[in-house]
């Protein structure tokens, strides 16, 4: 065959693969806008159904919005069967599949579309907001490995376009930092505050700030934790939104210590000070300082009775009161839900205090009944359940997670409104003698709860 034959040849095929690639994205892009349309309605009418408070807590979707949100799932599901495997569509392409799998919340799949966009891309030269997005997939999905390996080529990469690139602040002082927690890598977590430290943007020397007193805590070098809470506590002016949150770490550091008297009472002169604050605090202040609030009543006092229908799993003495039959140990209480992701991440710390503290040490953990939950063997909630279901559920749930402490099931939130819970999980740490000496709302950070643990632990055995 004539060379210029073959050549012609090769440019053709080439010519009708670029030309049938080309109308496959078309056709995504139409399918994709179609689908979006479809999502609109049903997420306008969801909105809708939850504002006219047609929608409990954790229930179904009236039947007309369910019937949308079956028409919008269904052109995603065609879309995703017809192009989610292919590895001939652009990288355009790509990020849309990766929104229909997020759409799904299959977040991973979403993590694989986007790395698969960005090899088709410039090398040299990466799309920032997809990384961005990659981070974010990835860190949803609950592969911190995967996460932390993006977030650091983020990073790198805004570093090396220089001044002129809008940086990702929430992967720099948030998200990296904690995946990097979650992983264990304390070295790269220093090194990674060292370069915070360095940087004149408020928000990364405020992150170095919080990570640094986390950091010590977790290398236990305690001296350090109490230089850098010092530090923050001394500069308000530098640190604003930090200074509820130094309030809350220097409570876990006063009661590692045995200060429990003197600990309660810092608290209760921090929020005088506050109260009597002409600045207005920021959203993140206000919520940290919500939670002082809550907890300050109970510091130092006999900690309430509890109520429970059911105990799931060991006996518990109830005459005369469950914490009353508990006297002479530490009692941990653990208000959780299933469904409720910080909660559960906050067990396994919870099943080794048990473990290592069984005759020292009780954890107890509270919920209530509900209608929905969380099936941790397939990793998906469950709803609606039925309240004569629901300790079942518990149980399920109790060994599936592989907890060795009793779970007391209440049919009230009697229990939540003694304590005065304004999220879960919520822990406290209550001496032998019954007192409350410590509390901690939401996912917060571990190495905090784990220093005050120690210290009713340890510092209390003689009174």
């Amino acid at each position: 065959m004539p060379l210029a034959l073959s050549w012609l040849l090769s440019l053709g095929a080439f010519v009708g693969i670029a030309h049938a690639q080309d109308s496959a994205d078309a056709s995504l892009r139409a399918a994709y806008d179609a689908w979006q349309v479809e999502q609109t309605h049903f997420s306008d009418a969801a909105l809708a159904a939850r504002r006219a408070g047609l929608v409990a807590k954790g229930a179904e979707l009236p039947m007309d919005v369910q019937a949308l949100q079956r028409v919008a799932d269904a052109a995603r599901d065609t879309l995703l069967a017809e192009y989610g495997e292919r590895d001939d569509l652009s990288a355009e392409s790509d990020l849309l599949i990766a929104r229909l799998h997020e759409s799904r919340r299959v977040y991973l799949d979403a993590a694989k579309c986007y790395e698969r966009s960005l090899s088709k891309g410039p090398p040299e030269r990466p799309e920032l907001d997809t990384l961005g997005a990659l981070c974010l997939a990835a860190m949803n999905g609950k592969d911190d490995v995967l996460a932390a390996r993006w977030m650091q080529a983020l990073i790198a990469e805004e570093d090396q376009r220089g001044g002129a690139t809008q940086r990702n602040l929430s992967v720099r002082t948030s998200w990296y930092p904690r995946t990097l927690i979650a992983l264990g890598r304390w070295d790269e977590l220093g090194r990674l505050i060292e370069t915070l430290e360095s940087d004149e943007t408020a928000t990364c020397r405020a992150a170095a700030a919080s990570f640094g007193v986390v950091h010590a805590i977790h290398v236990e070098d305690l001296d350090r934790v109490r230089a850098r809470l010092s530090t923050i506590e001394r500069d308000a002016a530098r640190f604003p939104d930090l200074q509820s949150w130094a309030a809350i770490a220097r409570l876990a550091l006063d009661v590692h210590d045995g200060r429990f008297e003197e600990g309660a009472t810092a608290v209760r002169a921090f929020l005088a000070r506050a109260a009597d604050e002409s600045r207005e605090p920021s959203a993140v202040e206000r919520n940290q300082r919500r939670y002082l609030v809550a907890i300050e009543p109970f510091l130092g006092k006999p900690a309430p009775e509890l109520l429970a229908d059911h105990v799931v799993g060991g006996e518990l003495a109830r005459d005369g009161g469950i914490l009353a039959g508990l006297r002479g140990k530490v009692v941990v209480l653990d208000f959780w839900q299933p469904w409720c992701e910080p909660c559960r991440k906050a067990m396994p710390e919870l099943v080794a205090l048990q473990s290592e503290h069984r005759d020292a040490l009780q954890v107890l953990g509270l919920c209530k009944v509900e209608n929905y939950g969380y099936d941790v063997s397939e990793r998906k909630a469950v709803r609606p359940i039925a309240p004569s279901d629901y300790v079942a559920h518990v149980a399920d749930f109790r060994e599936d997670m592989g907890l060795a402490h009793p779970l007391l099931v209440a049919s009230t939130a009697a229990n939540s409104e003694a304590y005065h819970v304004t999220g879960i999980p919520t822990l406290v740490v209550i001496d032998r003698r019954g007192v409350v000496r410590y509390m901690s709302c939401g996912a917060g950070e571990p190495g905090l709860f784990r220093l005050a643990v120690s210290g009713v632990l340890f510092r209390d055995l003689s009174r």
